[in-house]
């Protein structure tokens, strides 16, 4: 099937889909800080569903960066244009936030939680080379500094960002079928995992290849 060149105007901003990502954070916020006390319990259930909200902003990304991609696909900078705006849109605040909370632990304590967080879970340069997440599978745990665990999600996006675009060019005929794999191999893969790794649940939940089914969703509904 492949892609034809878009014959419409540059796309506008779709307000809508700002809206599915303010519920998707509302309900990443409900599930992390409602309280776990009292009557307060009674709406767990609900306020519980909150990684349904970090599954929405998966497929978000999938369907707006494959749209990009795919507007762009035959301009002579294709690589060039899109690598440079998703730098500057993500890394002065990525990088800002890490410098903040490492230099934070390196000071706070003596720097004793620092050497716990290298000791206990591994060392600080993953976190600046968006590998962090296959750490905390190694280890099964999300790092000590809670702080740090949440990036896990960004890192998966970045790993995305990175090598999707050399996908899309290279497979740009037979695309559709490759978003279909993708799905169908990330649900395998998780069904795999909980059968042969059970006990570590990382694998399953910051996992890059137990997360590319949301995105290939996005893709596929974007192409």
């Amino acid at each position: 099937m492949g892609f034809k060149n878009p014959v419409h105007d540059p796309p506008r901003r779709i307000l809508e889909l700002d809206g599915i990502r303010g519920f998707a954070v509302a309900l990443v916020l409900l599930d992390h800080f409602w309280p776990n006390v009292g009557a307060w319990r009674v709406a767990l259930p609900v306020t519980g569903m909150g990684w349904i909200g970090v599954d929405l902003f998966f497929v978000l990304s999938g369907f707006l960066i494959t749209g990009i991609l795919i507007d762009n696909l035959d301009q002579p900078d294709y690589f060039r244009r899109f690598y440079i705006r998703r730098g500057f849109r993500i890394f002065p605040l990525y990088y800002a936030f890490l410098i903040l909370i490492f230099g934070f632990l390196t000071v706070w304590n003596g720097g004793r939680d620092l050497i716990k967080l290298r000791t206990e879970w591994g060392s600080p340069v993953w976190f600046f080379i968006y590998l962090a997440n296959f750490i905390t599978i190694a280890k099964g745990i999300f790092p000590v500094f809670g702080p740090l665990g949440p990036p896990w999600s960004l890192q998966i996006e970045e790993q995305f960002y990175f090598g999707f675009p050399i996908v899309v060019r290279l497979v740009r005929k037979r695309f559709e079928v490759l978003m279909i794999a993708m799905l169908l191999g990330s649900l395998a893969w998780r069904v795999l995992m909980l059968i042969y790794a059970p006990e570590n649940a990382m694998i399953q939940y910051v996992g890059t290849l137990s997360r590319l089914d949301a995105l290939a969703a996005g893709g596929l509904a974007a192409f």
